[in-house]
This record gives structure tokens, C-alpha cells and sequence, in this order.
């Protein structure tokens, strides 16, 4: 089926409309909560990625690590921040 048209061409002409309009996302799916939220919710990694998680469920991932090292925590041992 190649009439004359390369094939980014072709590929173009398969995007959707709205795509086309807006190619950049401007939200993401959280794996962890499955809710899709503004890239605002997400930390940035210094090179410029996002964090998988939302800022939400890594503030709950590190306060149940937390609750479940508490005495390791208080020995000094580890530290964990966010």
C-alpha cells in the first residue's frame, strides 16, 4: 500500500486528532493507586525523570517502612528520609 507516502507519513495520518493537537501528556497514571493525576503530583528525578509513584503514595510507602522499623530507626542504625 505505499502510494508515494513514506512511511512517518503513513504513521501521521494514524495518530488520532486529539493527539495530534496536544502530543504532551500533562497527566500520568500512579501505578500504585491507579489514579491519574497532574505531573505536579510526581517527584522529579535530578536527570528531569518522574518517579513512578505519586508524591502521595511515596509519602505512604515511607511512613509504613517506618512504622515497621521503628526500632532499627531509634538504634540509629538507618536513616531514611523522603
Amino acid at each position: 500500500m505505499n502510494n508515494g507516502i513514506s512511511f512517518f507519513v503513513q504513521e501521521i495520518l494514524r495518530i488520532p486528532e486529539e493527539q495530534k493537537l496536544h502530543p504532551k501528556k500533562i497527566v500520568k497514571v500512579c501505578p500504585n493507586c491507579r489514579i491519574e493525576k497532574p505531573l505536579s503530583s510526581f517527584y522529579v528525578y535530578p536527570n528531569g525523570r518522574l518517579h513512578a509513584n505519586c508524591k502521595l503514595c511515596d509519602v505512604r510507602t515511607v511512613q509504613f517502612w517506618r512504622n515497621r522499623n521503628k526500632k532499627r530507626l531509634k538504634r540509629g542504625k538507618l536513616i531514611h528520609s523522603v
